[in-house]
């Protein structure tokens, strides 16, 4: 499974922080998090308190700022990957890489929502495409709505 990750990983252009071996281990996972760069997380006070406008999100989608990130799923019963996940993120300029909190209420009616959805759409149907290629029997993608 772990490598099946990685491979979809090294011939994509998804972003992986670390693959970690069962059992997890703390020190392992702290070394990561030590060398992760939080200024491209987006976690900071500022980011939190960030407002943006319609325009703003706007201006995002017109630029392709808004861009899938792809949250594996795996069968708890057998531990297999059937399927992914596209949750949506800025990749913000300035701030890093936003969760959907800071934005996705500007996405969810209207003309803009359209433009959004047939975008994202667009780009998960390429990633998948490219996924399949090297995992043909997972075919099960999927798109979150949540603001989550």
């Amino acid at each position: 499974m772990l490598d099946t990750v990685q491979g979809v990983v090294d011939a994509s252009e998804l972003n992986l922080l670390a693959v970690f071996p069962k059992p997890l281990k703390m020190a392992e996972l702290s070394r990561v998090l030590d060398g992760y760069n939080p200024e491209w997380s987006g976690t900071d006070e500022s980011v939190s308190k960030l407002s943006v406008s319609e325009e703003d999100v706007a201006h995002a989608l017109q630029q392709r700022q808004l861009v899938p990130y792809y949250q594996p799923k795996v069968s708890i019963k057998d531990d297999v990957l059937f399927g992914m996940e596209a949750l949506v993120r800025w990749e913000h300029p300035q701030y890093g890489v936003l969760a959907p909190a800071v934005f996705v209420h500007h996405l969810e009616e209207g003309e803009l929502a359209v433009r959004f959805f047939y975008q994202f759409l667009r780009d998960v149907c390429a990633a998948m495409k490219q996924f399949l290629a090297l995992r043909p029997g997972c075919t099960r993608p999927s798109i979150c709505r949540c603001p989550c």
